[in-house]
C-alpha cells in the first residue's frame, strides 16, 4: 500500500482546490509517517484518517471517485466495492488491478510509482463530470462480473467445459 505517494497525490491534485477532500480508511505501520507528511502540506485539513472502518458502503456512497495509489495489490476488494458503488476508479495498474479496471473504460490506470500521473488522473476526474458519470457507470455495469452469482456461472460453465459438455 502506498498511504504517502496517496497524500502527495492528493496534494499536487487539490493543493489549493478546497473542495476536494482525501478520506483515509484503514490503519497501519504508516498511519504516524502519513499523518506528520499531511501536516506539511497546504491540504492538511482536507485530509482525514479515518482508521478501521465497517460502514464502507456509507463512505463509498458519500465519495466522488476512488484512488488507489498501491506498489502491489492481489485482486482488491476495495476496488471492486468501489466499482459496485458507481466510483470512477483512479489506480495504479499493479497486481490484479488493470483485471479489474479498464483504462479509460471504468477508471484511469497509472504506472506504479507515478503519483504525478495519479494526481494528473485525480484532476481529469474532479474537473471533468461527464468523464467521471461515463466512467462510474461503466464501473457499475463491469462490477456484475464481480457478483456471486457471476462466479457460480462461471465455475458452472468451466465445470462443463471439463466434462466435455455432460
Amino acid at each position: 500500500k502506498n498511504p504517502l505517494g496517496m497524500i502527495d497525490a492528493f496534494e499536487r491534485a487539490f493543493g489549493s482546490d478546497r473542495r476536494g477532500h482525501l478520506l483515509l480508511v484503514g490503519d497501519g505501520s504508516l498511519r504516524a509517517a502519513s499523518e506528520r507528511r499531511a501536516a506539511e502540506l497546504s491540504a492538511s485539513a482536507r485530509v482525514h484518517f479515518l482508521g478501521i472502518q465497517t460502514e464502507i458502503a456509507d463512505l463509498l456512497a458519500a465519495s466522488d471517485i476512488f484512488a488507489l495509489a498501491s506498489h502491489w495489490e492481489g485482486t482488491p476488494l476495495a476496488v471492486m466495492e468501489a466499482m459496485t458503488a458507481g466510483l470512477p476508479v483512479a489506480a495504479t495498474a499493479v497486481g490484479g488491478v488493470p483485471e479489474l479496471v479498464s483504462d479509460g473504460e471504468t477508471g484511469l490506470l497509472v504506472p506504479a510509482g507515478d503519483m504525478n500521473a495519479l494526481a494528473a488522473a485525480l484532476s481529469r476526474l474532479a474537473g471533468d463530470k461527464g468523464t467521471r458519470v461515463a466512467l462510474a457507470n461503466a464501473a457499475i455495469e463491469r462490477s456484475g462480473r464481480f457478483s456471486v452469482d457471476a462466479m457460480v456461472a462461471e465455475y458452472a460453465a468451466l465445470f462443463e467445459r471439463l466434462a466435455g459438455g455432460h
